[in-house]
């Protein structure tokens, strides 16, 4: 809820308490100080009591406003009871009770009222009750004193709204004025106000409306009148004498003059103290001072003035001894004649020459010549003679001071540095001077006050020095004292300390021991020095780490330096070296080698062998060490025992270690054969962990070799022979173990084969047995090797069935086998079939769209198997019971298992329950892109990843990826070498992987220096450097006037392009590149050459004027050069320029003598650079004549036309055009003012030139004048007007086009009153030149270049304005500007929009609502607190622009009221895009002080950020409006438009993209509101910024719609958020006869459709009432409107659906 209505609210809950406690007629005040009681309206009434309004009034200051109660009691609260307060009682509503009109606004209704005065407030204070009688009517008259007219002489009653303001006669009339005793002032500009007591309004009935007459008031001057006496001595006439009264103020000037009695009368002075120049040509000024000027007093000064002619001139020449002049000097001649005493002053210029003009004749003049530092000089008994200058000689001055210098040495003659010198004045008068020496000793103290001297010199660590004799100081001159040596009380020791060994000898530290300790270090050539020690003796140590210490001792003297002998560091470091052989190894490297000091265990170096064997033991001091070597596999070595030498290294004898494997061999044979291969051999330990296999060669030999160490037993077997073992082999380390003989005998009766394990490659295990089928009992069995084979033996002859079995495969059964006696069969090869079924499942990853690759393992059986995409997996196992159960692994998550046992049958399928992993870590990617170059590689990326840091670099596109990061919030730092480092915050979450983004890493700056040179310039500031940085942009700055320039921040990598260019010069280019960081790189020397001809705009004489009365004329050029600048100028009269017309030095302004006679003089001009490029040629004319017009006073008859023929025109007094006039200034006219005079139109005033003759009104001799005040809206126009020396500018209702206008030090447009009030400018200001400052109210400025030093704007329309120039304060309040553009200027804009405004160098407060779109910021601050008012940053919306460069944004701590301010779609420079992209849209940004920062503040959204500058946005010039042709068709107000609408206005002209404005043939159906903008549904509503003006209802429309959005608010009070269509963008929408441009009109737009449509009866409207588009001022629940049935303008609320809309459209 608005502020505004809080106090409202709060009566209304205290009034509610107060009914629903109380049960009397009596009212429970609050706990503070109010006033209460009741009303009574009387029967006749109409009215009820809550329609009647409360207000209290304290002095002029209202202090509560509500409305009654029903039952006709009123509480006001919150008072203090130390005031006394004015009631006031009416039916009429506060904000309308000024009207002119009687009756209720709404019924017509009579209106009642009361009033009560000089009442107390309390905690109990009761007015009982106040009866309500008909408001009435005071009426009178006012007069202004010595006034033409009494128009609008301002009339109210303090502390209420209600006034009236006088007509020409003065009469006022001041209605709904309640019944009692009223105070009544009158105010009017210039004059003092009046106040009437005792003003009595009252009736003798309950129903009559009563009317006062009061008694003429009369008003007089707030100025004062001063009057004397002036004359000439000796002379009869004293008509003339010019007296000219200044005040403090420089603008606090008047002027007058005196009449043929030498009497003076100067009017219109503001109140003040002032001093009066009097002066008369030929005479000498006197100036009296201290005269008090007293409002509507006449003040005369008391003496009469007598002026004497003028005398002589003195002049002379001062110069210094040495003969150069002395500029500065200040020279007084005074003089006593006839007891007054004269003086007269100046200085030398610099040539030291000086001249007194005009001093009186006589003698006795004494001179003085005097400057600060120099013996003045003074003259007497001068004589200044009529017509004689008086010359006096060439004077000599002398200088006060002298100085002294000299230098102070060592005794070994080096300049001692920070040596004080002491100079002391002798005697003592307490001159005292000191003085330091500089780096070679030397010293200079210049300003030394003439005397004698006594100088001391001393220095730390040196004895004190007193010169023997004093040292003189003369005037002007420069003692020397020499050179002077002081002796040291310290002495120095050098020599040289080195390394043993090596060719650096930097870093040994010496150190002295003794009186005192001192330390040195030395060079790499093993140098030192150490100086300032006290003198005694000392021992001096030589230390280094690695060495051994060497000391030496050295005596030190005072003032000497000792020499020490070169001392010699030998190595403290000790070494070993050796080599290490692995038996049986084709490499050596890797084994350790262990150095241990004897006696000292703790003490051990380790180190590892090269791949040759060999190792080296470095930094080992010098002792006893034991070697141990050792290797896994073999066997160590502990035999080495080694002593070392102070800088040696002891090499140890190489080292074989033997290996701790062994081997086995032996032989197996057959017995009744002697082949012996493929017998096999297994050596096997007894828990069958470890198994060597081998088979025997064609004799029966075996090798089993790297046997490791242990007890074996050996099994020997082959198909059809018996098999055997032998058990308990003991195998030794790195022994050769030999197995004796074993022979094996053919298996008689056997069977034999071998089996095949499907899968595998050994074999052995699978069970053989052979049943014999006549006897079941009768089974042999026996079990594969390796290679599957197996023997049954000695078996019983019969027929066997064979069946071969193994764990985990299928059973096989051969057919029968007989066995016969001494027989052997051989049953081949038999493979079995592993026996299998199915397990299988599905494992989801927890935040993975793809469940691939989870690694499912079938514990203890080496069955393993990936998922696939779905998750899903199968294995295919023997049957059987798995009781490891299954475990589910997959890298970056937590391990699972199912651990129950796996029954797997044949052919069958297990389904095991789904299992999720849970993510433990996961993937961090992204790119980096290193600002400036396209090489992204080579940044490091370190990252922290738990306990488990991991550092990488980019490849060449900048990309990383950090695999296995743990889940949780992670730092990540992005360097590379010359880049300042980044810091990222990333949370890792269960996901497909962390994708950063871009990372932007911008470089250490470099920079770059140079002088860029412009040809034939005399300086060469203003060159525009600019340097090209790749992912920056442009850098740029301008060279000074030496051509120098410097700019860093320039990227250091990359190649970078250097353009150098000035307008006006031709450009070059450079590149530059690998640049260091931080290196500041010197450029080569660019010198850039003029190529461009000057411009010449315009020349003008006597600043326009069209005619003179002299033929010496000034002349002013407008010309430029953007190159080497304007050098030379020709003039001629027939435009013919050769070798005969003159070439001159230019200049922009100089006299020049026309040709005499009477009659047009055109001069010709050309202009040339300092290259010789020419110009083009220009002219100006003017007539010279010797005749003038006077004007003053009121104009009759031909006094209204000013015509050429009769030019000049001069104006000596002030001038009036009366109502119903016309003044017509015709083309070329010149109008001068050689005062402070003005142009009062009441009627109208119509100057309308033409390009080629302008009308000129200016200042004789810079006289400034007052100005134009058009006072009625009544057809005034400027048009191709030139415009000078104004004080007050052009006031009221004047339209200027095409002209210039410039005030020296006032008033462009507006002025000032004497009181310092403002007066407006009302009028229409197109395409003009404006310079001087600006007051505007209501007014309309279109396309203006203006420049300007102060400007106050309030509900105006600036449209395609270029401001620039100065520095105070723009303040716009309640204006509309659409594409302007501001130039350095600090703005202060208060309820005010502006759309498409380029804002450059600007400080900026935006306050108070008000749209800010499509605009441009650059280089702009944002102001916290208004300049002028307390208030803070807070626009409606600020939104599609560019910020560039710009400062902080502070929002006001406001939140309460504005939740939210809406910033989105702006593009806000690429270091804060960045910033934003970085931090998110809702976060602390450094650059916007808002919600994030202190929850009181406004919130800033600024989402929808663009991450490039927006086009089409700011100043556009004339591309912002559109082209329309003109139409064929001339309208007159009335016809129907293109639309089928009626016209009803014609502007005259196309500008803008419009001449005409059409209304729609019909209103929009419907009731339809106005609507509410709102940042939020909780925040207070906000003015957009509109205009009340012709031709802004379009511009109101966009900026309507562009606010409030696609729906506007219905309903503030309510906070319900509803969001309905509203009238604007129903307009812009509207599309009707093929015509899409229609929109809202503006409120004096709809003024112009009631008068020339409505009034005229051209159209009937339906609606009493219709909306405009221009907001109620001030006011965020209201909206304008216009009553359609009396033409009134009104307002109503912006959700109110009771006014009609009727779209207009502009062609």
């Amino acid at each position: 809820m608005h502020k505004r209505f809080l106090p409202i609210v709060m009566v209304i809950i205290v009034l509610s308490v107060f009914l629903l406690i109380s049960c009397s007629d009596e009212i429970q005040l609050p706990q503070k100080p109010g006033i209460r009681g009741r009303i009574s309206l009387p029967a006749s009434s109409e009215l009820v009591p809550e329609e009647i309004w409360v207000k209290a009034v304290e002095g002029e200051t209202t202090k509560y406003v509500g409305r009654v109660n029903p039952d006709g009691t009123f509480l006001i609260p919150n008072l203090d009871s130390e005031k006394k307060y004015n009631i006031h009682f009416t039916s009429i509503e506060p904000e309308f009770e000024n009207k002119r009109s009687v009756g209720d606004r709404a019924t017509g209704r009579k209106p009642y009222g009361g009033w009560l005065t000089d009442v107390s407030a309390s905690i109990d204070a009761s007015v009982g009750s106040v009866k309500m009688k008909p408001l009435g009517t005071i009426k009178g008259t006012a007069i202004r004193t010595g006034a033409a007219d009494n128009y609008d002489v301002m009339v109210y009653i303090p502390g209420t709204s209600l006034m009236s303001m006088t007509d020409a006669e003065g009469n006022f009339s001041i209605t709904n004025v309640p019944q009692g005793t009223h105070r009544i002032r009158y105010t009017s500009s210039g004059y003092l106000s009046l106040m009437k007591e005792g003003v009595v309004l009252a009736s003798d009935s309950d129903d009559e409306s009563p009317t006062k007459v009061v008694a003429e008031a009369s008003l007089i001057r707030e100025a004062g009148i001063v009057r004397g006496i002036a004359t000439l001595k000796g002379a009869q006439s004293h008509e003339g004498i010019i007296i000219r009264l200044e005040g403090a103020d420089p603008e606090d000037v008047a002027t007058g003059t005196t009449t043929e009695d030498g009497a003076f009368l100067i009017p219109d002075v503001k109140p003040g103290t002032y001093s009066a120049l009097i002066s008369y040509p030929g005479h000498v000024p006197q100036r009296l001072e201290g005269i008090t000027v007293r409002a509507a007093e006449t003040t005369s000064i008391g003496q009469a003035v007598a002026l004497s002619a003028n005398g002589g001139d003195i002049t002379g020449k001062i110069f210094l001894n040495d003969g150069k002049p002395l500029s500065g000097a200040a020279v007084l001649a005074t003089i006593t004649i006839d007891g007054k005493r004269y003086s007269f002053s100046t200085t030398t210029d610099a040539e030291g020459t000086y001249v007194l003009n005009n001093c009186p004749l006589g003698d006795g003049y004494e001179i003085s010549i005097a400057k600060t530092g120099y013996v003045t000089v003074i003259m007497t008994g001068v004589s200044v003679l009529a017509g004689v200058p008086t010359v006096i000689p060439e004077k000599l001055l002398s200088s006060e001071f002298g100085s002294i210098n000299g230098t102070v040495q060592d005794t070994r003659g080096n300049g001692l540095s920070g040596a004080q010198v002491l100079m002391k004045a002798v005697p003592d008068t307490g001159s005292t001077y000191t003085a330091t020496t500089d780096g070679a000793g030397s010293f200079s103290k210049s300003g030394i006050a003439i005397g004698s001297y006594e100088i001391t010199i001393s220095k730390d660590g040196y004895s004190d020095l007193r010169l023997a004799q004093n040292v003189r100081v003369e005037s002007s001159g420069t003692a020397t004292l020499g050179i002077q040596k002081l002796t040291s009380l310290q002495g120095s020791i050098r020599g040289m300390a080195k390394l043993q060994g090596t060719g650096d000898h930097t870093g040994i530290l010496v150190s002295a021991t003794g009186t005192r300790s001192y330390t040195a270090s030395t060079g790499a050539d093993g140098s030192y020095t150490i100086s300032g020690m006290e003198p005694g003796n000392y021992e001096l140590s030589f230390t280094k780490a690695g060495y051994v210490n060497q000391t030496a001792n050295v005596a030190v003297e005072a003032d000497k330096a000792s020499l020490v002998p070169e001392a010699i560091l030998i190595s403290s470091s000790c070494a070993i070296t050796g080599s290490v052989v692995l038996e049986g190894s084709p490499g050596n490297s890797g084994v350790t080698v262990s150095a241990t000091l004897v006696g000292d265990q703790g003490r051990v170096v380790t180190t590892t062998t090269l791949e040759d064997g060999t190792y080296y033991i470095g930094g080992l001091g010098v002792g006893q060490y034991s070697i141990q070597i050792q290797m896994n596999g073999y066997i160590t070595d502990r035999s080495k025992l080694v002593y070392t030498t102070y800088g040696e290294t002891t090499v140890i004898d190489p080292v074989v270690l033997k290996s701790v494997k062994a081997t086995v061999r032996g032989s197996v044979t057959l017995i009744g054969t002697n082949v012996h291969t493929g017998i096999s051999v297994m050596l096997k330990t007894p828990d069958n962990q470890i198994q060597y296999d081998a088979t025997t060669a064609q004799d029966g030999a075996f090798v089993i070799t790297g046997v490791q160490p242990g007890i074996y037993s050996l099994y020997v077997s082959k198909a059809g022979y018996e098999s055997k073992a032998v058990d308990t082999i003991t195998i030794e380390p790195s022994s050769e173990k030999t197995i004796d003989n074993i022979s094996l005998a053919v298996a008689q009766r056997s069977i034999y084969g071998n089996v095949q394990l499907e899968l595998r490659t050994d074999h052995a295990g699978a069970l053989i047995t052979a049943t014999k089928t006549s006897d079941p009992h009768k089974v042999y069995s026996a079990i594969s090797n390796s290679a599957g084979d197996y023997s049954l033996a000695g078996m019983e002859p019969g027929e066997y069935r064979i069946v071969i079995t193994s764990a985990g495969y299928r059973t096989l059964t051969l057919a029968t086998t007989d066995v016969t006696a001494d027989s052997t069969a051989d049953l081949g090869t038999a493979e079995l079939i592993i026996a299998r079924g199915t397990i299988s499942g599905i494992v989801t990853l927890e935040g993975r769209s793809s469940q691939e690759g989870t690694k499912v393992e079938l514990l203890g059986t080496g069955y393993e198997i990936l998922t696939n995409e779905l998750g899903e997996y199968s294995f295919n196992v023997p049957q059987g019971n798995y009781p490891g159960g299954i475990r589910f692994t997959r890298t970056d998550f937590k391990s699972d298992s199912h651990a129950d046992t796996i029954p797997v049958l044949t052919e069958s399928t297990y389904a095991v329950p789904v299992r999720e992993l849970k993510a433990t870590h996961v993937s961090i990617h992204g790119t980096v892109d290193v600002q400036g170059t396209d090489d992204d590689s080579a940044v490091t990326i370190s990252f922290d990843n738990g306990t488990n840091p991991e550092i990488l670099t980019t490849d060449e596109n900048g990309s990383f990826r950090f695999d296995h990061v743990v889940l949780g919030s992670h730092t990540i730092r992005f360097s590379r070498e010359n880049a300042p480092d980044i810091t990222m915050l990333v949370e890792a979450i269960a996901s497909d992987g962390i994708n950063v983004g871009t990372v932007r890493l911008t470089p250490n700056s470099a920079s770059i220096h140079g002088i860029v040179r412009l040809r034939d310039a005399t300086s060469y500031s203003g060159v525009k450097v600019e340097v090209d940085v790749q992912d920056k942009g442009r850098i740029s700055t301008l060279t000074g006037p030496g051509g120098d320039y410097y700019i860093g921040g320039i990227y250091s990598v990359g190649t970078h392009t250097v353009t150098f260019s000035k307008d006006g010069w031709d450009s070059q280019s450079t590149t530059v590149s690998n640049l260091a960081p931080l290196e500041d790189r010197e450029m080569s020397e660019v010198t850039l050459i003029d190529t461009t001809s000057p411009i010449l705009r315009g020349l003008t004489i006597n600043s326009g004027a069209n005619t003179a009365a002299n033929k010496v004329v000034t002349l002013h050029v407008d010309a430029s050069d953007l190159g080497s600048g304007i050098s030379k100028m020709q003039i001629c009269y027939d435009n013919v320029f050769d070798q005969t017309v003159t070439m001159r030095n230019y200049s922009p302004s100089f006299e020049w003598e026309l040709p005499s006679g009477n009659g047009l003089k055109t001069v010709y001009m050309k202009v040339y650079d300092a290259a010789g490029n020419a110009s083009n040629v220009v002219s100006a004319s003017v007539t010279l004549t010797d005749q003038k017009k006077e004007v003053w006073g009121v104009l009759t008859g031909e006094d209204l036309h000013w015509t050429k023929e009769k030019s000049p025109y001069l104006v000596t007094g002030n001038i009036m055009v009366e109502k119903d006039k016309t003044l017509t200034i015709d083309p070329g006219v010149d109008v001068q003012f050689p005062g402070a005079y003005s142009l009062q139109i009441e009627g109208t005033l119509r100057a309308i030139g033409t390009e080629q003759e302008r009308i000129s009104f200016y200042g004789i001799d810079n006289a400034e004048w007052n100005g134009i005040n058009g006072e009625a809206d009544a057809g005034n126009r400027l048009s191709h007007v030139l415009i000078t020396h104004l004080r007050n500018g052009i006031l009221g209702h004047v339209d200027i086009d095409h002209s210039e206008i410039s005030s020296a030090s006032g008033y462009a447009l507006g002025g000032i009153t004497g009181s310092n009030n403002r007066v407006f400018f009302r009028g229409t200001a197109r395409e003009n030149e404006i310079v001087g400052k600006i007051n505007a109210y209501e007014a309309s400025l279109f396309r203006n270049t203006i420049q300007d030093d102060e400007t106050y704007i309030e509900g105006s329309f600036l449209s395609g304005n270029e401001f620039s120039g100065g520095s105070a304060q723009i303040t716009i309040q309640n204006s509309l500007g659409e594409n302007n553009k501001f130039e350095g200027k600090t703005l202060t804009l208060y309820y005010s929009g502006m759309i498409n405004t380029s804002f450059n160098s600007c400080r900026i407060l935006l306050s108070n609502g008000g749209l800010y779109n499509m605009n441009s910021y650059s280089d702009c601050d944002f102001l916290e607190e208004g300049v002028s008012w307390n208030t803070w940053f807070l626009p409606a919306k600020m939104i599609n622009s560019n910020l560039i460069n710009c400062g902080l944004i502070t929002m006001g701590e406001t939140r309460s009221y504005y939740e939210e301010i809406d910033m989105t779609g702006n593009f806000w420079g690429y270091d804060k895009t960045r910033e934003m992209t970085e931090k998110g849209v809702s976060s602390n940004l450094s650059f916007i002080h808002d919600y994030y920062d202190d929850f009181n503040k406004t919130k800033v959204v600024y989402s929808g950020y663009l991450n490039e500058p927006i086009g089409g946005v700011g100043y556009l010039g004339d591309a912002y409006y559109p082209v329309v042709a003109e139409s064929p068709t001339v309208y007159q107000v009335g016809d129907t438009g293109p639309a089928g609408g009626k016209v009803f206005y014609d502007k005259g002209f196309y500008s803008e993209g419009w001449r005409y404005l059409e209304a729609a043939p019909a209103d929009l159906d419907g009731r339809i509101i106005f609507g509410y903008y709102k940042a939020t549904a909780n925040s207070s509503p906000r003015n957009t910024g509109t205009s009340p003006l012709i031709g802004t209802g379009r511009t109101n429309t966009r900026m309507l719609v562009d606010t409030m959005g696609n729906l506007a608010y219905s309903s503030h009070e309510r906070g319900d958020g509803t969001r309905v269509d509203y009238a604007a963008k129903l307009c812009q929408e509207l599309s009707f006869n093929g015509f899409d441009d229609w929109f809202l009109p503006s409120r004096d737009e709809l003024l112009l459709m009631y008068n020339n449509l409505k009034r005229n009866g051209l159209v009937a409207f339906d609606g009493s009432e219709y909306l405009t588009s221009t907001e109620a001022v001030y006011q965020v629940d209201s909206a304008g409107s216009m009553r359609f049935y009396n033409g009134e303008k009104s307002s109503t609320g912006r959700d109110s659906t009771y006014s009609k809309v009727r779209p207009v459209r502009a062609f």
